[in-house]
């Protein structure tokens, strides 16, 4: 089977939990045809991930958290009013992730807790299985 990931690059731990999975994947002789990850403006994406992964990864603007100034605390109101100004940002990241999709044609496609996943899944509707992994 053909595999595409979809990872939400905020943390690390989905990232980890992506490169265990591909392992996993390629041992029991199935292919990761493709990695999408959600960036963050506060974040670059670990060097480890992209050396580990083994294929292309490509990144797309998603919806992140907004925080106060220690990043402690999540800060709900800030978060949702400047995603929002983001709207079109994310529009144009869904289109770019059903390019990837029509491109890699995964038979399925698993979603590491990205948020566009769902919106992607419930606006283009893929023939591809859409599992996912919180």
């Amino acid at each position: 089977m053909r595999f595409l990931f979809l990872i939400q690059g905020e943390g690390r731990g989905h990232l980890t939990q992506a490169l265990s999975f591909a392992g996993i994947l390629r041992s029991e002789g199935h292919q990761l045809c493709g990695v999408v990850v959600g960036k963050s403006p506060r974040r670059s994406l670990p060097e480890f991930f992209v050396k580990k992964i083994g294929i292309e990864v490509t990144a797309v603007e998603s919806p992140n958290f907004e925080t106060d100034g220690i990043e402690k605390q999540i800060l709900l109101g800030k978060t949702i009013y400047t995603n929002l100004f983001k709207l079109s940002a994310f529009w144009r990241s869904l289109q770019h992730l059903h390019q990837v999709v029509k491109e890699r044609k995964p038979n399925v496609i698993l979603n590491f807790y990205e948020p566009l996943g769902g919106l992607y899944s419930l606006f283009f509707r893929p023939k591809a299985a859409f599992w996912t992994i919180g």
